[in-house]
């Protein structure tokens, strides 16, 4: 017996999301449950939780939830350790939650949704002050209040967000009303590594494979998401939207005949294929994922890195056994000992071979 406390009587559905067949039905009945949950922070269940009610393996529920986060349905938020979920612009307007009438069942303040997963509470008389204390808490959390920002990253956080908003016209695009905490703290994060220009031109890349008919790219992203998502659960995965930077985005990769090329048409561009594969494993082993396979436009990243290490050592007397442990070792000491990501893109970038290798072979003294 289902003994959840849910302040609802009932739930109602979209049109559009009842006939969408972007989900499944199972991936609606978990936005459902999701938001018969739903409080004024999100929802806080368990994937073990929710395999039981929806009678699903849990390994299920997890895929269910990664994907409905790609499409933009569900944020997932992580504070003190506990996952909450909340949905995404995708799902505004799509799923609702009837509260009860009655004022006695009720025993937590009233919240509206608005723009971009904030909440606006309104508090009843009846409810003590130690409640109201807590739901202003929560609300100048979401407001930004407890980010300090520099003043000199100010402005330059309002032109990524006015960039953003500046495709609102496009069908589909998710462009947001105010300026959430969760963008500010996702855009920080970014102009500590890169300038707004690159930033807005990753933006831009995003919104040509996105919006154009002749690409394949369906994951519309809000910005916070789109600023925040990784390949994969790791602190040294990269994260998706550096594929849209200038130096690693190549537009043809995402057209949709790109994806009906076949592995080997890819493969017999490769000048040097054991010294890609070795790129591979090595590129695995930094990112600490043994079972990482790289997809065609990565795979074309390590074809390329292989090419221009070849250029690179072939004028120097340093024996072919070790040039892939050179280039791990300049990774290692230009991006993860710095506690930054990496991605196919940096083995195969100018910066890697006109600058760092250098500094590393003159340091180490070879060559």
């Amino acid at each position: 017996m289902d003994t959840k406390i849910r302040k609802f009587n009932g739930v109602w559905i979209s049109r559009d999301m009842y006939l969408s067949k972007e989900i499944t039905w199972n991936e609606k009945a978990l936005l459902l449950e999701i938001g018969s949950l739903y409080s004024c922070t999100g929802c806080v269940e368990n994937n073990e939780y929710f395999a039981e009610f929806l009678g699903i393996p849990v390994t299920n529920v997890g895929k269910m939830i990664t994907r409905l986060e790609d499409l933009g349905f569900i944020v997932i938020i992580h504070t003190n350790g506990k996952r909450n979920l909340q949905f995404g612009s995708m799902i505004e307007d799509s799923i609702n939650v009837e509260t009860p009438t009655n004022p006695n069942l009720i025993n937590s303040p009233p919240c509206d949704i608005v723009d971009d997963g904030e909440f606006e509470i309104g508090v009843d008389e009846e409810i003590d002050s130690k409640v109201k204390s807590k739901a202003s808490s929560k609300r100048s959390k979401s407001a930004g209040s407890e980010i300090k920002i520099p003043v000199e990253k100010l402005g330059s956080i309002n032109d990524v967000f006015d960039f953003w908003n500046s495709f609102k016209k496009s069908s589909g695009w998710k462009y947001h009303l105010n300026l959430s905490y969760d963008m500010k703290v996702a855009i920080l994060d970014a102009l500590n590594d890169y300038s707004v220009e690159d930033i807005c031109s990753a933006i831009s890349n995003f919104h040509t494979a996105l919006m154009g008919e002749e690409y394949f790219w369906s994951c519309a992203w809000s910005l916070a998401t789109f600023l925040s998502k990784r390949d994969w659960n790791g602190k040294r995965a990269p994260k998706k939207w550096w594929r849209f930077l200038s130096n690693n985005f190549i537009l043809d990769n995402y057209a949709i005949s790109y994806v009906n090329k076949k592995p080997e048409q890819v493969q017999s561009t490769d000048k040097y294929p054991q010294i890609t594969e070795k790129m591979v494993t090595m590129y695995s082993n930094l990112i600490e994922s043994p079972e990482y396979k790289p997809n065609f436009s990565q795979l074309e990243k390590f074809i390329e890195a292989s090419e221009k290490m070849v250029d690179f050592f072939s004028t120097k007397e340093i024996r072919s056994e070790n040039w892939i442990k050179y280039l791990s070792t300049c990774l290692r000491k230009n991006y993860i000992s710095r506690g930054d990501a990496i991605h196919p893109g940096n083995l195969s970038n100018q910066t890697t071979w006109d600058i760092l290798m250098p500094q590393l072979i003159s340091e180490l003294g070879i060559g």
